[in-house]
């Protein structure tokens, strides 16, 4: 079955494309990969109950059951077989068409970065002026309050 036979026969389930999910893709690929709902929803980052619920929507909108109990193993069933090697190669390319341009490449930048706002704020502040003035306030009016104490008795206090 080639890649559009499975676009095809998944569009069989709904008039559009747009209307499909297609996290689905990585949901089967996960599933024909690991054989096992937990470790598939691990795999890529769902609970038990999600992945489970993905598999139930993939066994309608597919008209199969992809994957088959068999004693204490899950088995692929013939088309979830067919079906492996394309989902792989689609989800490949869907990849490389849509993250594939992420690679930074600093030479190659049309933009640079501007400064965090903490350092910009920083250089408005004029030389010598406090980050926050009502702190060194409260800290000046609370030393005023407390007794003087001498260098010796301060050192023992800490």
């Amino acid at each position: 079955m080639s890649a559009s036979a499975i676009v095809a026969r998944m569009s069989n389930a709904s008039p559009r494309l747009s209307s499909l999910d297609l996290n689905l893709l990585v949901a089967l690929d996960a599933l024909l990969r690991e054989r096992s709902v937990t470790s598939a929803g691990r795999r890529i980052g769902l609970s038990q109950p999600a992945m489970s619920h993905a598999l139930s929507r993939l066994r309608e909108l597919l008209g199969d059951p992809i994957l088959a109990r068999e004693g204490r193993v899950m088995r692929h069933t013939a088309l979830a077989e067919r079906l492996a090697p394309q989902v792989r190669r689609l989800l490949g390319e869907i990849e490389a068409t849509l993250l594939g341009h992420r690679a930074f490449v600093p030479a190659r930048a049309a933009h640079v970065p501007r400064r965090d706002e903490r350092s910009l704020r920083r250089r408005a502040r004029p030389r010598g002026a406090r980050a926050h003035p009502r702190r060194g306030a409260a800290r000046r009016a609370r030393a005023a309050r407390a007794p003087r104490r001498s260098a010796g008795a301060r050192a023992r206090a800490r």
